[in-house]
């Protein structure tokens, strides 16, 4: 996330690290991992109305390979057996975006630096 975070804000390193140490919570996170590497790390907040994808790391050797889809994949299924949407927040300079969209996320809002994105648990679809 580093070049999306300059992007948007400049890098200063001790305040990242310094960030790191007051706000990382684990909980909720998980280590995925793919022939035996790790490959990724989903962290996911249960909310009274909604699942909420708080992040989503892919390590750079898995990008482009799948993993994101999966990972992301397995969460809307998830949400959508709990009838619950997923929702996150993507930073606007992230490419990501696009992963989501395809993945059926749509913008709901955002704010000088991110995009609101939902996915609702049943996928709206019409039959002619």
């Amino acid at each position: 996330m580093k070049d999306y975070v300059a992007k948007t804000w400049g890098w200063d390193e001790d305040f990242q690290a310094r960030y790191f140490r007051e706000h990382f919570n684990p909980s909720g996170t998980q280590i995925i991992q793919v022939g035996g590497a790790d490959a990724g790390m989903p962290s996911l907040k249960v909310r009274p109305s909604e699942l909420y994808l708080d992040e989503i790391q892919i390590a750079p050797p898995q990008q482009r390979q799948g993993v994101g889809t999966a990972i992301i994949g397995d969460l809307l299924a998830r949400a959508r057996a709990d009838g619950a949407p997923l929702a996150l927040q993507v930073l606007k300079v992230n490419p990501a975006r696009r992963l989501y969209e395809r993945l059926g996320f749509v913008v709901t809002g955002e704010t000088g630096t991110h995009y609101l994105m939902r996915a609702d648990p049943v996928p709206t679809c019409w039959a002619s």
